[in-house]
């Protein structure tokens, strides 16, 4: 069975998710669209800032742990690496894809940081 589906078959679980979110007749990105469904759902909103914030909070405790003077500086970066990835997987899919396309940028974000954002490439967590 393959992945890509033709449009005479069942949609998969994300095709059915978004035909539910849309509608069928909308596959096309549709900003108006898109403005009026969250228009009408603030608490929809209102968590997913929350979870976004929280996360950014998160990383900034991480980020300024990170400045304290530590015996073992190399294993602090790594284990803050390993934790910012940790707060990208759980942002979602559009989060990762630009933590992937960071990781490709050793000069912007260090070596460390590269290394682990890398693991996203092959080895992220599937989405549920």
């Amino acid at each position: 069975s393959s992945s890509s589906s033709s449009s005479s078959s069942s949609p998969s679980a994300a095709d059915a998710g978004r035909c539910a979110f849309l509608g069928e007749q909308h596959r096309e990105y549709d900003p108006a669209l898109l403005d009026a469904y969250f228009a009408e759902r603030p608490a929809l909103v209102a968590r997913r800032v929350a979870e976004i914030s929280a996360a950014g909070l998160k990383a900034l405790s991480l980020f300024l742990l990170g400045k304290l003077p530590t015996e073992e500086k190399g294993r602090s970066t790594a284990e803050s690496a390993a934790g910012y990835k940790e707060i990208i997987e759980g942002l979602g899919p559009a989060f990762m894809k630009v933590a992937q396309t960071l990781s490709t940028r050793a000069d912007l974000i260090g070596d460390a940081m590269a290394a682990e954002l890398g693991t996203l490439q092959d080895r992220a967590k599937p989405f549920t």
